[in-house]
């Protein structure tokens, strides 16, 4: 008697394999690994661009923003609130127009506008050395 239940059972396998991101909404992320600036800004005044971004280890990310209008926490919002997490690399940035965090370690760390993070300007920088674990493009 075949096994019906193989084809469930390598599904399940692959999901739970693949890691799951969703910290900050990010659900997807622009895969910028290979640059070594990556640059995220404010557009509509209350949203990053790219919000969410894929980056290799040792990579750059300039983050351009009012900080006085729209301080940056590195930290995580999740139903309706907003926890900062004081060992991110992020922030806080509280004044200026832009700053800059290399990333040295793999990892996710989100972040958000302490003044708009209900208004949906948050996002994350997933740093993801695996540029060559994937096929290549």
């Amino acid at each position: 008697m075949a096994n019906r239940n193989v084809p469930f059972l390598l599904a399940l396998a692959l999901a739970a394999a693949a890691p799951a991101h969703a910290l900050n909404n990010c659900s997807s992320f622009s895969d910028l690994r290979g640059q070594a600036l990556v640059t995220v800004n404010v557009v509509n005044q209350f949203r990053y661009s790219p919000a969410c971004v894929r980056i290799s280890r040792n990579a750059t990310v300039r983050f351009v923003a009012q900080f006085g209008s729209h301080p940056m926490y590195g930290g995580i919002v999740s139903g309706g609130s907003a926890t900062i997490d004081p060992g991110s690399p992020i922030g806080p940035f509280t004044g200026g127009l832009e700053a800059s965090v290399t990333f040295m370690a793999e990892g996710e760390f989100p972040y958000f506008c302490d003044f708009h993070y209900n208004m949906g300007m948050l996002g994350s920088v997933l740093v993801d050395d695996s540029i060559f674990r994937d096929a290549f493009e």
